[in-house]
C-alpha cells in the first residue's frame, strides 16, 4: 500500500477511535445523570432532616455538603468510581447511629442508593 494511503487510513482509524471515545464518555455521563437522580432525592431528604436536627456537629453537616458536590462531580465526569463516596456515607451513618436514628436511617438509604447505581 502506498505510504499516503497508509497514513490516511491511520488518520481515519484514529478519528473513529476518538469519536467512539467521545461517544462512550457522553454515554457514561448520561448514565451517571440517570443513576444519581435517586441519590439526589435521598440527599434532599437527608438535608431536610439535618435542618431540623439542632445538635448535629459541623463536621457531619460539611460531610453532607461534600456529598452534594461529589454527586455533581460524578454527573459531570465519565467516571464510574464511587467507592470513596460510599465510604463517606458509611462514616456518616456511623456518626448518626447513637444520637440521630432518623439521620442514620437516611444515611443508610443514601448508601443503598449508591450501591444500587450498579457502578
Amino acid at each position: 500500500m502506498p505510504e499516503g494511503q497508509s497514513s490516511w487510513r491511520s488518520f481515519l482509524i484514529s478519528g473513529a477511535s476518538m469519536d467512539y471515545d467521545r461517544s462512550q464518555t457522553l454515554q457514561n455521563r448520561q448514565g451517571n445523570l440517570m443513576k444519581t437522580k435517586n441519590i439526589r432525592a435521598v440527599l434532599a431528604q437527608l438535608n431536610k432532616e439535618l435542618q431540623r436536627a439542632e445538635d448535629v456537629d459541623i463536621e457531619a453537616r460539611e460531610t453532607v455538603q461534600n456529598l452534594h458536590r461529589d454527586v455533581e462531580q460524578l454527573e459531570e465526569s465519565d467516571s464510574t468510581e464511587i467507592k470513596w463516596m460510599l465510604d463517606r456515607v458509611k462514616a456518616l451513618e456511623s456518626r448518626f447511629a447513637a444520637t440521630h436514628p432518623v439521620l442514620e436511617r437516611m444515611a443508610r438509604e443514601l448508601g443503598d442508593a449508591i450501591v444500587k447505581m450498579g457502578i
